[in-house]
């Protein structure tokens, strides 16, 4: 079979790390031209965001004429593949409504056949409704399983395999960035509070920015109403303020410092039996209440770990609706039900407690292998699903 050819539309932020092409990488062939008018058929890939191009068919910078598209894109030799893969925006988001425009605009101002264009979008598609009523495809991508298997798969990561489960040293692994976001800071003072945090490796990562931004004061602001000022400057020299990897031996709980997302060092899963995910979504007023299952939890279920979720109310009972299987009665998972964001979180610590009291069961570490199962079959179901829609001719 011969390969898709595509031609990368390199308009505003162009984003390769985000495009379905990416996953397909044996099946596709980028081509820098248009093959001749009337010739074989051919894809345009556009993957941006946070750009501030308003009217993309008008677009003529750097080489790239959007018009020139449209010949292609009429007869029906080419059809456009616009790609969002970002973690779910807010109901008004910018980025998602000027890639609406672009296929809104494609059918209604310029007469193209709704069947030329998909989008590929990273969440349900309730935000691309105008665009579904059009007659414009628009397919459902889990994109950061689909970015889990496919790293695996090129030898970007390591992940834990079943006869790789070792005998580890702490419980429960706590990998979180941007500790400022609400649960981040807040949980692990928790943990603290509870005096549970020997019994994790546990993370708080800090960009340089931050560490200019934000001041021992500012973070204190953050959780005073949960720790005292005494309590928190001995929290606050626990916490490690450098770039250099921390001695294990002086603070093995923190284990250098890594960040949330990739690459990361297989270890810290062969060393915890589960884990904690602060997830990117919080459900607190603050940020945004929509379910997204991200890099972090995605990593958990990659490399054959429980877990406990610090997310939006439901976000187990929606997890089970993509076919991965929760871990009660082994853990208790009321947490997820609640409503209030605080009282959430404070339950899920309250479920890490007694899992660091009892240990994690045998029975919860089958369930994890399962589920790891489930990630790898979801997201070579999808890839089948995209090359399907990339490879299929109108007749």
């Amino acid at each position: 079979m011969s390969k898709i050819k595509i031609k990368r539309i390199f308009v505003g932020q162009y984003e390769p790390m985000e495009t379905v092409s990416r996953f397909l990488h044996d099946d596709i062939e980028y081509i820098s031209h248009e093959p001749p008018i009337g010739g074989e058929p051919f894809w345009y890939e556009v993957a941006t965001y946070g750009t501030d191009v308003k009217n993309f068919w008008d677009y003529n910078a750097d080489g790239n004429i959007t018009a020139s598209m449209l010949p292609y894109l009429k007869l029906g030799q080419a059809k456009l593949a616009i790609c969002y893969m970002r973690e779910f925006p807010f109901g008004h988001d910018s980025w998602v409504q000027m890639q609406s425009r672009i296929g809104l605009d494609a059918v209604k101002k310029h007469n193209i056949s709704p069947r030329q264009i998909y989008y590929f979008y990273g969440n349900p598609c309730e935000h691309l409704q105008n665009v579904v009523d059009a007659g414009v495809g628009a397919v459902n991508i889990p994109y950061f399983e689909l970015d889990f298997v496919h790293r695996v798969e090129q030898k970007e990561i390591e992940y834990v395999r079943d006869y790789q489960l070792g005998n580890p040293s702490r419980t429960f692994l706590d990998m979180n960035g941007k500790p400022h976001k609400f649960m981040r800071l807040r949980h692990v003072v928790h943990l603290w509070n509870k005096k549970l945090i020997d019994h994790g490796i546990i993370n708080l990562y800090r960009t340089q920015e931050d560490m200019r931004v934000w001041s021992a004061d500012k973070y204190y602001r953050l959780v005073r109403d949960i720790i005292s000022e005494d309590d928190w400057l001995r929290f606050w020299r626990w916490w490690p303020h450098t770039w250099e990897k921390i001695d294990e031996t002086k603070n093995r709980s923190l284990y250098g410092k890594h960040h949330s997302g990739y690459p990361y060092d297989v270890n810290l899963f062969k060393d915890t039996f589960m884990s904690l995910v602060s997830e990117t979504h919080s459900g607190d007023a603050s940020c945004n209440d929509q379910f997204f299952l991200s890099e972090k939890l995605v990593k958990a279920i990659g490399n054959a770990h429980p877990f406990v979720v610090l997310s939006t109310p439901n976000y187990l009972k929606q997890l089970k609706d993509y076919g991965y299987q929760t871990f009660s009665p082994w853990f208790d998972e009321s947490y997820d039900t609640e409503e209030d964001a605080e009282l959430r979180m404070v339950k899920a610590i309250d479920t890490m407690e007694q899992i660091c009291k009892d240990g994690v069961s045998v029975q919860a570490l089958g369930i994890a292998q399962m589920n790891q199962k489930m990630l790898f079959s979801r997201a070579r179901t999808v890839r089948d699903a995209i090359k399907k829609i990339m490879t299929e001719t109108d007749e």
